[in-house]
């Protein structure tokens, strides 16, 4: 009898438990899905144009999962789904860690540093949760009742007072004096020519103006933290060696700085690997500095343009149209929309009206639908009649390419 009581008990640590995490961690996802997607690219293993979709879709899925648990008593399924999902994300992490990439787990929607131990950790972490997720599957189901009201409340708590701590720990380390970032986007925006890009390489040219912006802007650095600036000469390292695994690692941690200057030196290195920085700049264009996003921009415009396959095109795009809200960054995105096949453009617009990004990404979205279509979007039904009854497929082309397209 005592030991039935003591597995009841078990039983509703491990469910509420693994509820709360399940919730947290789906919320980090929901919070930012820009980074989300973006830690998501880095792993290499899902096709671009399914990362937004996926990105977008197993948030939804762990927070369903997270409130199964606390919240119904359907105890065997819901456990059923969760071990398959952490039986998911082991596989991914030990593909990474066989592959050698440095990168963030995403575990919980933010950056955490990245690197083989941080991956290690959290196979460590999945591992030891397979354990009560299977025991759960063998359990009866059942409503948590009094029992799992009590450990609810014990916990959200606990959890709670952990979050407040640490939320206090942050701010105190962050403050900065007031007005700061303001004054290093105006040193910023003092003759600041516009980055052209051709190859990956600088220019003669490029290099140049690179060299002369550090010298008019020593005093600027001059403001710099002597941790901001280490981040600043660690970016200009990694770029200078052309090691983007390094920029990578080191772009999960400049994107939530609060140092302008930082954020902008990371645009700037990642902007020289084109189609390959695509995964990690695709966040800063909904960066908090107008000078940053314009960078961000400007850089991302022409790594996209390089990409042949339409397919892999939209996926870019569509992702970066779920995170923006930016009216002008929007308008230029949806021309990548325009000259595709209109139906892989019309799937990839239903997927973000249907995945509910951010309202100016949705409307830009019907927006471009009526422009790719000519008729006003209502819904999914309209949009697959519409690809039934007027779409046309692109001919394919048979032997050689005559005289228009040689041009």
């Amino acid at each position: 009898m005592k030991w039935t009581k003591a597995l009841d008990w078990l039983e509703c640590l491990c469910r509420v438990g693994l509820g709360v995490l399940f919730v947290f961690s789906a919320w980090g996802k929901v919070a930012d899905p820009g980074l989300f997607a973006s830690i998501v690219m880095r792993y290499e293993i899902l096709p671009e144009f399914a990362v937004g979709l996926f990105s977008l879709t197993l948030p939804m899925v762990e927070l369903l999962v997270g409130l199964a648990f606390v919240c119904t008593k359907w105890t065997r399924e819901t456990a059923l789904l969760a071990t398959g999902m952490l039986m998911m994300f082991l596989i991914a992490l030990m593909v990474a860690v066989v592959r050698g990439l440095e990168i963030d787990c995403g575990c919980f929607g933010i950056s955490a540093g990245g690197g083989r131990n941080e991956l290690l950790l959290a196979i460590g972490r999945d591992l030891v949760l397979l354990l009560p997720t299977i025991w759960l599957m063998f359990r009866r189901n059942a409503w948590l009742g009094r029992r799992g009201v009590v450990v609810l409340l014990v916990v959200t708590l606990a959890w709670g007072s952990v979050k407040c701590a640490a939320s206090s720990s942050v701010a105190q380390k962050s403050a900065r004096p007031a007005g700061r970032e303001k004054t290093l986007g105006e040193a910023r925006t003092v003759n600041r020519p516009a980055r052209v890009r051709r190859n990956r390489k600088r220019s003669v040219s490029e290099e140049w103006v690179r060299t002369d912006r550090r010298a008019v802007g020593e005093e600027e650095d001059a403001d710099l933290s002597a941790e901001n600036q280490k981040l600043v000469d660690m970016i200009e390292e990694a770029s200078e060696k052309e090691d983007l695994p390094k920029l990578r690692e080191l772009a999960s941690q400049v994107l939530m700085s609060d140092c302008v200057e930082v954020r902008q030196a990371i645009v700037d290195a990642l902007g020289d690997f084109g189609v390959k920085a695509l995964p990690e700049l695709t966040p800063f264009l909904a960066d908090g500095n107008e000078d940053v996003r314009e960078s961000a921009m400007n850089e991302w415009s022409i790594a996209i343009a390089e990409i042949k396959n339409d397919e892999e095109k939209l996926g870019i795009a569509e992702l970066a149209m779920h995170v923006l809200s930016d009216e002008n960054a929007l308008e230029e995105i949806s021309g990548e929309y325009i000259g595709v096949d209109e139906k892989l453009a019309v799937e990839s617009i239903l997927r973000i009206i249907e995945a509910g990004g951010s309202k100016e990404g949705v409307a830009k979205a019907k927006e471009t639908y009526e422009f790719v279509t000519g008729d006003e979007f209502t819904d999914r039904a309209a949009a697959e009649k519409w690809l039934a009854e007027e779409y046309e497929p692109p001919e394919k082309e048979q032997g050689a390419p005559n005289s228009r397209e040689m041009e």
